[in-house]
């Protein structure tokens, strides 16, 4: 986190240099970018805080038996358009769906942390595919997929492959994801698709 801190302190400190040496005023583009940059900072502090406390297990005493057909089906009818309006296409396949004893809404984001993740490193036209067999839930992309060396780093907080390090947030998708898979005491595995390309994560 100190990268984008740094980078936030330089900006504001250039303007500042700005304002007393050249009398230039801070411009409403400067203040606008400095807010969310702020604002994506205390994004990531809340959802270190959220993974902080998934990983001690905390709310497990509150589990309760969640079916995995309605939970698709409403993960779903929150995404599909968003996927269309990106020029992307989600498809749903449901076979005899279980139910398991957990947490709604962590398994609602478990299932947005991967999709969203499709959605920003997959290219235009793709299809990701949300399916469910009865207790194996897996999320399919046509994306640029993880090499098989670094899908065990991904899933560690704040690490992100080099290439992404300038793009979409702090690394902390993942390991989101994997913190609410060991609550739930389900096996989260990376995989390329079947056709060898894309990201498979069941």
């Amino acid at each position: 986190l100190r990268t984008p801190l740094a980078r936030l302190r330089a900006s504001l400190e250039s303007s500042l240099d700005d304002l007393i040496k050249s009398g230039q005023p801070m411009t409403a583009d400067t203040l606008g970018s400095a807010l969310e940059q702020i604002d994506q900072l205390v994004a990531t502090f809340n959802a270190l805080l959220r993974l902080s406390r998934v990983e001690t297990g905390a709310g497990k005493s509150a589990f309760k038996r969640v079916d995995l057909g309605p939970l698709i089906t409403h993960v779903a009818e929150i995404y599909a358009p968003v996927m269309e309006d990106q020029g992307q296409y989600l498809v749903v396949h449901i076979a005899d769906p279980l139910g398991i004893n957990g947490d709604w809404d962590l398994m609602v984001q478990l299932l947005a942390n991967l999709i969203q993740n499709a959605l920003r490193y997959g290219a235009v036209g793709q299809t990701v595919t949300l399916q469910v067999q009865g207790s194996v839930v897996s999320v399919i992309d046509q994306g640029p997929g993880i090499p098989p060396d670094e899908r065990e780093k991904v899933l560690r907080p704040l690490y992100q492959l080099e290439q992404t390090r300038q793009n979409y947030g702090f690394g902390l998708g993942l390991s989101m994801v994997a913190a609410i898979c060991t609550l739930h005491d389900a096996t989260l595995q990376l995989s390329a698709s079947d056709t060898g390309q894309g990201l498979t994560v069941t």
